[in-house]
């Protein structure tokens, strides 16, 4: 018994250990892909494939000229397409009925709502729209579609949809949890948000070919709030990476500074990760026994 403890207390203390040594990477004021990605509860290797994105994405071509006129003109246009079509479902399952398909995605979303910390509700449901969607369609996939239809094509095991299809999930499912739920009535019905809210936007950029979301994320309240932003990208990246605003850093100079501190949290974050996987490693399961 004695033994069983002392591992126990010794356990608990390189936990604790260890996790104040990954937090000490986030040092500094940060900007809020950083914040998200410190607290949306990933583990420490999977932080640190999430900050290889986020580094490599600040380096992607796509993204460094300005919009064009056309480009905001098209962006305007279809952000309103978008937002009409999303609500066909909510619509025709008011009618209808839902397919049990999206009943059984709703019910995973109304879970997820039941989370208090908005980065971990976040992240679950960037990892729940992943699931439901299909293998990306290099044919073209539909222009207009619904989030239900998404869902359910997912089902066929058959290439569907694309980038804007994919966003356009993501963004009706973020806005279905977007709102603290200890957030009072009265401040639901004003469409207040707090710092447990956030707001998720649909984003086609033309110029790009390709669509993601982005989320702000508002901090203190009233009159003195300020919104921090994020994107989604879905498409590009499967396992949860909170990115750098794409379209708000245009000026080289900037943007190599922020993957210069990118890159430094990434090189701190990196030696905690392959840490703790030679650690496991080196202490395999015991013969005979299940690691599931």
């Amino acid at each position: 018994m004695r033994i069983v403890i002392v591992l126990i207390i010794s356990f608990s203390v390189y936990a604790r250990a260890h996790a104040q040594g990954v937090q000490s990477c986030y040092q500094g004021p940060l900007p809020a892909s950083l914040v998200t990605l410190k607290k949306s509860g990933l583990s420490d290797f999977n932080a640190y494939k999430a900050l290889e994105n986020i580094c490599n994405d600040l380096k992607s071509e796509t993204f460094k000229n300005k919009v064009s006129l056309k480009g905001k003109v098209l962006h305007a246009v279809l952000d309103v397409s978008f937002s009409v079509a999303q609500d066909i479902p909510s619509v025709i399952s008011t009618m209808l009925g839902s397919d049990q398909n999206v009943k059984d995605y709703k019910a995973k979303l109304a879970s997820i709502g039941q989370i208090q910390n908005r980065f971990a509700r976040i992240r679950k449901v960037y990892e729940l729209s992943v699931s439901a969607q299909g293998p990306y369609d290099d044919g073209g996939g539909p222009i207009f579609s619904t989030p239900g239809r998404t869902i359910n094509k997912t089902k066929d095991n058959k290439a569907w949809g694309q980038c804007r299809n994919f966003a356009q999930l993501l963004e009706w499912s973020l806005l279905q949890v977007n709102r603290s739920p200890f957030l009072p009535e009265d401040m639901k019905k004003w469409g207040a948000l707090d710092e447990d809210s956030f707001m998720p936007k649909f984003v086609h950029d033309e110029d790009a070919g390709h669509a993601w979301v982005e989320v702000s994320l508002p901090v203190g309240i009233g009159g003195k709030q300020e919104f921090h932003k994020i994107n989604l990208d879905t498409t590009w990246y499967k396992d949860y990476t909170p990115l750098y605003p794409r379209r708000g850093v245009v000026d080289a100079g900037k943007r190599n500074q922020l993957l210069a501190e990118c890159s430094k949290v990434l090189s701190c974050v990196q030696k905690f990760a392959f840490k703790s996987i030679g650690e496991v490693l080196s202490n395999p399961a015991p013969s005979g026994q299940h690691c599931d």
